[in-house]
C-alpha cells in the first residue's frame, strides 16, 4: 500500500511513500507538518514513521503482543508533542509508543477492536473507540 504526498501549488502527487505492504489504517501528520505517522493492517503489522519534505520513509516499526506474534494495526495517532504516538489493534490493544526509541511504553486494552484514537489537544487523555460501540478516555 502506498501514501501520495500531494503538492497543493503544484496541483500533482510530489512523492509515493512505499511504507507498507497491506492495507493502511491510519495517518497522522506531526505536529511540525514536516512528518507522517502511518500503520497498517495484517499481514504488514508495522507503524512507519515518514519525511513529507523529502519524500522517504525513515523508520518501520514491528507491532507485537506479548508472546511476540504480529498484531495487524487499526489505527494510529501521534501526541500533541510529537514524542509519543498511539496505536489500536485489532485484538483490542491500544500501544503508547516512544517515537525516537521506538519503543512500545504501555498498553491498554480496550475490550474489543481499537477502530479510532485521539489525543485530546493538551496530550492528558487519549480516547479510544472500539467495534463494540464502546469509548474510552484514558488519563496518561
Amino acid at each position: 500500500a502506498t501514501v501520495r504526498v500531494w503538492g497543493v501549488e503544484q496541483a500533482q502527487c510530489a512523492y509515493v511513500l512505499r511504507a507498507h505492504a497491506a492495507p493502511i489504517t491510519g495517518l497522522s501528520v506531526h505536529a511540525t507538518g514536516d512528518y507522517l505517522l502511518s500503520s497498517a493492517c495484517a499481514p504488514d503489522c508495522h507503524w512507519a514513521f515518514s519525511d513529507l519534505r523529502q519524500g522517504r520513509v525513515i523508520v518501520r516499526v514491528p507491532a507485537t503482543d506479548k508472546d511476540g506474534a504480529p498484531q495487524g494495526l487499526t489505527c494510529a495517532q501521534l501526541h500533541p508533542d510529537g514524542l509519543i504516538l498511539g496505536t489500536g489493534t485489532e485484538d483490542g490493544e491500544v500501544k503508547i509508543w516512544q517515537l525516537n526509541e521506538r519503543k512500545n511504553m504501555a498498553n491498554f486494552a480496550h475490550g474489543s477492536a481499537v477502530r479510532s484514537l485521539a489525543f485530546s489537544e493538551n496530550g492528558y487523555y487519549l480516547a479510544t473507540g472500539g467495534a463494540d460501540g464502546a469509548v474510552k478516555l484514558w488519563d496518561l
